[in-house]
C-alpha cells in the first residue's frame, strides 16, 4: 500500500504541474526510479490513476466541507469559513486539468461531474437553507438560482478564458463576485454578521 500511495503522490504532483495529457506511464516510472513492469502490476493504466487522484481530491474536500458544517455556528460563519480556508474543487482541479480531464479522460470527468452535481451543489442548498431559516438570508430568495450562482461564481477561479488580457488575480475576483452574491442574498441582520466577521466597522 505504501508502494501505491507513493506513486499515486508522485503523479498528482506530476499532473498538476505539466498536465494529464503530456505524463506518460514511462515518465512516472522513469520518475519513481521504477521498471514500467513495476508500476503495472499495481495499476493498469494512467486512466486508473487519474481516477485514484480524483477521488482522493473529492474525499478530502468533502471531509472539509462536512467537519465545516457540523462545527459552524450559523450559515454565515460556515460559508466564510469554507472561503476563507478550504481550497474549492474548483482551485484544485484547475483550468487546464478539467480541461484535459473532459476531452481524454471521461471517467474522472464524470466522477468530479457527478460530485459538483451531486453533493457540492447539495452543500450550497443546505447553506441557503439554514440562512434562511436563521433569518440571515432573505426568505424569499431562489435557491435554485441562487446555488446555480454560487456554482458558477466558484468555477471562475479555473477558467483562464477571463484572464488572459489582465493582471487581476483569480482569487480576488473570486472574492469579489462571493461578496456581492453574499451580501446580495442577506438580510440585514445577515449583512451586520458578515460584518462582525469580516471585523468591518459599522456606520452609526
Amino acid at each position: 500500500m505504501k508502494f501505491q500511495n507513493q506513486v499515486i503522490e508522485k503523479s498528482q504532483e506530476l499532473f498538476f504541474k505539466y498536465g494529464l495529457k503530456s505524463i506518460t506511464m514511462d515518465d512516472l516510472a522513469r520518475e519513481m526510479a521504477i521498471s514500467k513492469k513495476t508500476l503495472y502490476a499495481s495499476f493498469n493504466n494512467k486512466q486508473e490513476i487519474i481516477n485514484i487522484i480524483t477521488i482522493k481530491l473529492i474525499e478530502e474536500h468533502e471531509r472539509d466541507c462536512v467537519e465545516i458544517e457540523k462545527n459552524a455556528s450559523n450559515a454565515i460563519e460556515e460559508i466564510l469559513i469554507y472561503v476563507n480556508s478550504v481550497k474549492s474543487i474548483f482551485q484544485q482541479f484547475n483550468y487546464r486539468i478539467t480541461y484535459e480531464m473532459k476531452k481524454y479522460y471521461s471517467e474522472s470527468w464524470d466522477i468530479l461531474k457527478n460530485y459538483k452535481k451531486e453533493f457540492l451543489l447539495q452543500k450550497v442548498k443546505n447553506n441557503l437553507k439554514r440562512g434562511v431559516k436563521e433569518g440571515l438570508y432573505r426568505d424569499n430568495l431562489n435557491v435554485e438560482i441562487i446555488s446555480s450562482l454560487r456554482m458558477e461564481q466558484m468555477k471562475i477561479i479555473s477558467n483562464s478564458v477571463l484572464f488572459l488580457s489582465t493582471n487581476i488575480n483569480k482569487i480576488d475576483v473570486s472574492r469579489e463576485l462571493f461578496f456581492q452574491i453574499l451580501y446580495g442574498m442577506s438580510t440585514i441582520k445577515g449583512h451586520r454578521l458578515i460584518n462582525k466577521y469580516l471585523d468591518i466597522e459599522e456606520e452609526e
